[in-house]
């Protein structure tokens, strides 16, 4: 009976994480840049460059700081929050 249960959590453990790894949904949109694969890249490039940018101000452990940067450098790159998904 317990071999049972500790089979079926984990029966429910792998439910959740396959399903957790589903489709990216992207909320930023560009003009004339290809999805996904311009976004992913673009993405990259400003994951990087927000903890340099985060670090050359001190604030490297400071998520926020981080997101703005990173939302900054990908502004800079054209990149807009998609209109449908401002509501």
């Amino acid at each position: 009976m317990i071999r049972l249960i500790g089979l079926a959590a984990a029966a429910a453990g792998a439910a959740i994480l396959i399903a957790g790894c589903g489709a990216t949904t992207h909320y930023w949109c560009h003009p004339s840049k290809p999805m996904p694969q311009a976004f992913d890249k673009d993405r990259y490039e400003c994951d990087g460059e927000s903890y340099v940018r985060a670090g050359q101000r001190g604030d490297t452990g400071d998520d926020k700081i981080i997101k703005e940067e990173w939302e900054r450098c990908m502004r800079a790159r054209g990149w807009a929050p998609c209109p449908e998904q401002s509501k």
